[in-house]
């Protein structure tokens, strides 16, 4: 699973991608980048799972870059942190598919447990989509058995 940090403040940047043991709880690749423009740049070939990104940053905010990636990739979880706590920012935040939107100064805890339940949401996703595919394939096996077998004489579905 990959994890992408977008923060223009090198200490919370690298407090985050370097100050939690990510592997620990199955993250497995950290890319951190100070701005959205160079985050959305490497998205396509990064494909991260969760994605961590500061609203107030020059140039492209977190706004302007949960826009553009949830049209990459419309199931992408973004959590947005900021220092503000600006309702608008919250509002424009949820309309346009964020998870979450934590608050400066980050809880490691809070933030630890927040990407691990997004972690287990994802698991839990990608399993049910690969049972749904086998059952669909062990159907499509079985109807045309019995399709060849002569069990099945109305075979236009």
């Amino acid at each position: 699973m990959n994890l992408m940090i977008i923060d223009d403040d090198k200490q919370i940047r690298e407090g985050i991608s370097r100050g939690i043991k990510w592997e620990a709880i199955g993250i497995d690749q950290v890319a951190a980048f100070q701005d959205g423009i160079d985050a959305v740049k490497a998205f396509p070939e990064f494909m991260p799972d969760i994605v961590l990104c500061d609203v107030c940053m020059p140039e492209m905010n977190g706004i302007e870059f949960l826009r553009e990636v949830k049209r990459l990739n419309p199931d992408i979880r973004v959590i947005l942190i900021s220092g503000y706590s600006d309702f608008e920012y919250v509002q424009q935040a949820i309309k346009l598919g964020a998870i979450d939107y934590e608050l400066k100064p980050l809880n490691a805890r809070s933030l630890i447990r927040r990407v691990t339940d997004l972690r287990d949401e994802i698991l839990k996703e990608r399993n049910s989509s690969i049972l749904q595919l086998k059952y669909r394939q062990e159907y499509k096996r079985n109807t045309f058995q019995k399709i060849l077998k002569g069990e099945i004489e109305d075979y236009n579905i």
